[in-house]
């Protein structure tokens, strides 16, 4: 087995967490989350694949803190129960998917 340094985890850590905007987590996984949980919500109130409610003119969220609390006052309304990792990784998929915050 191959031992990695602290100062390679470190690296790697920092690298991950600048790549998402300062938020660890999974992309993919929040896409599987986006598709269980807000998909049906979002397609019932905006219609075709639901997207709309990210990419309209008029759309409230303009921070990636701003996502993050419409995230989790959306998973609390409506009891969906996220833990905080499957949080993160809901708004980074939506922030690389649509919002493309920095």
């Amino acid at each position: 087995m191959r031992k990695v340094s602290a100062s390679t985890t470190i690296f790697a850590l920092l690298f991950t967490t600048v790549a998402h905007g300062f938020l660890l987590g999974d992309p993919s996984n929040g896409k599987l989350i986006h598709q269980e949980k807000c998909a049906a919500c979002h397609i019932g109130k905006f219609g075709g694949d639901g997207s709309e409610i990210y990419v309209r003119d008029n759309r409230r969220i303009k921070t990636v803190e701003g996502l993050m609390a419409q995230v989790e006052f959306c998973d609390r309304q409506i009891k969906s129960g996220l833990k905080e990792d499957q949080i993160n990784d809901l708004v980074i998929y939506l922030n690389e998917s649509y919002y493309k915050f920095e």
